[in-house]
């Protein structure tokens, strides 16, 4: 008898595991083409934790800054765009993470090589 609950077990997780895979390769597509919507809009996307640190940007925010957008994940507007223009960002920032909402907002700044953005 406890052999016939272990076969049973043993088959429960084998299953478990198969619609794991499958749900792990559906979330990987579903990654995949998300990225590609990201990356092919030609508006200006980026998300930032709440580290206000950025986790997403799209080649179209990068070409805008002038950087590729790994140059800016993980990174803080305060480590790329110096502390002046990051004080001036955070308040419409900050209003949308601490909520979890969303928001569009249009900002500007001078980089550090002078041009304004």
């Amino acid at each position: 008898m406890a052999n016939k609950s272990l076969a049973d077990d043993t088959a429960a997780l084998h299953a478990r595991i198969a619609d794991l895979e499958q749900y792990n390769a559906t979330l990987k597509q579903d990654l995949q083409l998300l990225r590609t919507i990201i990356d092919t809009i030609s508006s200006p996307i980026y998300a930032k934790d709440r580290d206000f640190r950025f986790i997403v940007a799209n080649q179209a925010v990068a070409d805008l800054l002038g950087m590729q957008p790994s140059d800016m994940l993980g990174k803080t507007d305060t480590e790329l765009f110096g502390a002046e223009n990051a004080a001036a960002w955070y308040e419409s920032h900050r209003v949308p993470l601490e909520e979890g909402d969303s928001t569009h907002s249009e900002d500007y700044a001078m980089l550090p090589d002078g041009a304004h953005i």
